[in-house]
């Protein structure tokens, strides 16, 4: 996404991108709109597998490839056996068909997929110390040098957040993720 971004295609990224400090020497940032954990996603079948951190180590675990959590994941836990695939539905569709076990990803990705998957559950027991990404949560993303573009967008954040909204339209994201599924 962020070649898109800096050739040119596209003039700003809004889609859950971490704002990090790698990512900043290349592109620049609003402020922060969102800020989520990370979770481990699975099937409601394979739930009873995952009692804490330490059962992930001889599971399939899923990962978007190059993203924070491969990044986190990596640090956490070096000898997982992980499938890093570079879609999000290529890794829903392998959790389905039990070519893995269960998928690391944020919170919002996880409440939406489970919206959308009546057999998809959240892993509650089993927590993800994402504090080692140092990371200030989700920004919008725009080409270096787009000074005016990202000081209306931090305007909009701003009303957004204080109004409210935001959370609002986080919200009716993931109804709407699950009332697609239910259309099909």
């Amino acid at each position: 996404m962020l070649t898109t971004l800096q050739s040119g295609q596209v003039d700003v990224i809004i889609s859950g991108l971490s704002a990090t400090e790698e990512r900043r020497k290349t592109v620049d940032f609003s402020d922060t709109y969102y800020k989520g954990a990370q979770v481990l996603l699975t099937t409601k079948d394979n739930l009873g597998k995952f009692n804490g951190f330490s059962d992930l180590k001889d599971k399939k675990i899923g990962i978007q490839l190059s993203s924070l959590q491969d990044k986190l994941m990596n640090t956490l836990l070096p000898d997982g056996k992980y499938t890093k695939i570079e879609s999000m539905n290529t890794l829903f569709l392998s959790l389905k068909s039990n070519q893995i076990d269960a998928i690391v990803t944020s919170k919002i990705v996880s409440e939406m997929a489970v919206a959308a998957n009546p057999e998809f559950v959240i892993a509650d027991k089993v927590p993800i110390d994402d504090s080692s990404l140092n990371s200030p949560g989700n920004g919008v993303a725009l080409r270096k040098g787009s000074d005016a573009l990202k000081k209306q967008m931090n305007i909009t954040i701003k009303r957004l957040n204080d109004s409210g909204q935001m959370q609002k339209y986080i919200d009716e994201a993931c109804k709407l993720a699950g009332s697609t599924q239910t259309k099909k």
